[in-house]
């Protein structure tokens, strides 16, 4: 479980980190509200991405 956790959380803070700048970004320097659903999905979907690629190629080893 490690093995696929882990790795899987370290790309969904670089990617979610990406992707939060280019999404939310204006809306942080103009000083209005960000879309707090959003910013957990930013994070969430990269997590599920790379925890289901990283599971798929542990199983086929």
């Amino acid at each position: 479980m490690t093995a696929v956790c882990l790795p899987s959380l370290r790309t969904a803070l670089l990617v979610g980190l990406l992707l939060n700048a280019v999404n939310n970004g204006p809306a942080l320097a103009r000083g209005s509200g960000v879309d707090w659903r959003a910013v957990g999905m930013d994070f969430l979907v990269p997590f599920c991405v790379a925890a289901y690629s990283r599971f798929q190629a542990e199983r086929r080893r």
